[in-house]
C-alpha cells in the first residue's frame, strides 16, 4: 500500500512538474514567435517599421481608399548629406541619426499613420484618411520641424530631409507609381537644396 502511494506521488509530482515544464516552454515559443514577427516587420536599427510592413499597410490603405473615398498620403524622406555625416563622423554615429530620425518620425505622425525605414537613409511615412493635400503638406511641415529640433552634443550636425510627397487616388493609381511620384517629389526638392 504505501509503495502505491508513492509510485502515485511520484506519478503526480511528475505529471505536475511536465505541464509545468510544458506550460514554461510554451511561454517560450509564444515570446520567441513574437520576437521573430517583429523582426520579420520591423527595422532592426530603428525599430520603426520596415519596407516589408510599410508595403502591405500601404497597399491595405489604397485598397480602403477605394472604398470610403479617403485619400492616402505617401511622404518619400532621404537624409540630406547623410554620407557626410557617417563619413565624418563614423558609423556607429550615422546609427544614431538614423534612430534619432525615426524617433522623430514615430512622434510626429499621428496613431494611425506608419513611420517605416526602407533603407539606408531612407524613409517612408504612409498617411490615411486625408482629406485634401493641404494635410500631407502640415503632416511634411510637421515632420521638418520635428527633425531640425534634433541635435547631437559635441558635434556640428543639422538633419535635414529631402520630402517628397503624393496622393493617391490623385498622383497615381498603383503601388508603384505611387512611390515613383513621391520619390520623383523627393529627388526634385533634393536637387534644389543641392544647388541652393
Amino acid at each position: 500500500m504505501v509503495s502505491a502511494l508513492v509510485v502515485a506521488s511520484l506519478f503526480s509530482w511528475s505529471r505536475s512538474r511536465s505541464v509545468r515544464e510544458n506550460h514554461r516552454l510554451r511561454l517560450i515559443s509564444e515570446s520567441q514567435r513574437e520576437e521573430m514577427e517583429l523582426l520579420a516587420t520591423h527595422d532592426f536599427l530603428t525599430g520603426v517599421a520596415n519596407r516589408r510592413l510599410f508595403i502591405e499597410r500601404l497597399e491595405l490603405a489604397m485598397a480602403d481608399s477605394k472604398r470610403t473615398g479617403d485619400r492616402v498620403g505617401l511622404l518619400s524622406l532621404d537624409l540630406d548629406d547623410f554620407k557626410v555625416m557617417n563619413d565624418t563622423y563614423g558609423h556607429a554615429f550615422g546609427d544614431e541619426v538614423l534612430t534619432a530620425v525615426a524617433d522623430r518620425l514615430r512622434g510626429a505622425v499621428r496613431e494611425t499613420d506608419l513611420a517605416a525605414r526602407l533603407g539606408g537613409d531612407e524613409f517612408g511615412v504612409l498617411l490615411t484618411h486625408l482629406n485634401t493635400s493641404v494635410d500631407l503638406d502640415i503632416a511634411s511641415e510637421r515632420i521638418h520641424a520635428a527633425l531640425a529640433t534634433i541635435t547631437f552634443p559635441g558635434k556640428d550636425v543639422q538633419v535635414l530631409a529631402s520630402i517628397g510627397t503624393a496622393i493617391y487616388p490623385d498622383d497615381a493609381e498603383t503601388l508603384d507609381a505611387f512611390f515613383d511620384a513621391a520619390d520623383a517629389e523627393m529627388y526634385r526638392i533634393k536637387r534644389e537644396h543641392h544647388e541652393a
